[in-house]
């Protein structure tokens, strides 16, 4: 599935859908997609055996084990666009998810992301002063990425552009000589938020403890979501004032 542009999502996502697909032992030449039919509601992954895909009757491939096919059907009801049939050499064992499973998980995944995002940037204090609007505009403007133990996500000395968000895992933040200088940052902690504001050099390297999960939210992003960085200084001076010199 990593391979299929529908299951381009975060492992948490991955694994609820993962746990959605059901298991079909389909028996020898069995047709499981009818060309044209209407009733499109599956996608198919092949656990072991073979099938052939027709199109008006013509054999025009052979698929085999981690092979997928009917994606479409989780987006579109729309007719089949060929007939796929389990080849009469053997059984086949099938995995298959309906439409409606994958977009439900999808929605509510989504909407619990959003919240947490959301509850995440509420913590940060150069952030207080967005109204919810603005502030779940932000949550949808940030992008996941995963870090592996030991990854540095920033050194000290370059120019910042990122603010980040722990998600899940730990980081530790050094000084050039590599000791720790603070608290390691668990879920919910974040670091890089001047970046937010100006162009200005990171203060000490970021490094991860343990495969972390990080929100990142680009300085250029969080422009064009809720305006020039200076409007947003304006209503707190007292909170920012350190940051317009």
């Amino acid at each position: 599935l990593y391979e299929n542009f529908l299951f381009q999502l975060d492992a948490d996502e991955l694994d609820i859908i993962l746990d959605a697909f059901e298991p079909w032992e389909v028996l020898p030449n069995t047709t499981v997609i009818t060309q044209g039919d209407l009733n499109a509601n599956y996608f198919y992954v092949i656990g072991n055996g073979c099938v052939e895909i027709f199109i008006n009757d013509k054999l025009v491939a052979e698929l085999g084990m981690g092979n997928s096919f009917g994606e479409l059907a989780l987006l579109y009801d729309a007719p089949r666009s060929a007939t796929v049939k389990v080849s009469a050499k053997s059984a086949a064992k099938l995995w298959r998810l309906d439409r409606q499973t994958f977009k439900s998980i999808l929605v509510n995944t989504h909407e619990r992301e959003l919240v947490q995002r959301v509850r995440f940037l509420s913590k940060v204090p150069i952030l207080s002063q967005l109204s919810q609007v603005e502030k779940k505009q932000l949550a949808e403007g940030m992008t996941s990425v995963m870090y592996e133990s030991g990854k540095h996500i920033i050194r000290e000395g370059e120019q910042g552009g990122t603010f980040f968000v722990v998600a899940s895992g730990e980081v530790s933040f050094l000084n050039r000589q590599g000791v720790e200088i603070s608290s390691r940052g668990a879920a919910g902690s974040y670091f890089g938020e001047i970046a937010l504001l100006k162009n200005d050099c990171r203060k000490c390297d970021v490094v991860t403890t343990q495969a972390t999960k990080c929100l990142l939210l680009e300085r250029k992003k969080f422009r064009q979501l809720v305006g020039k960085c200076e409007d947003i200084l304006q209503r707190n001076m007292e909170l920012y004032a350190q940051f317009k010199k």
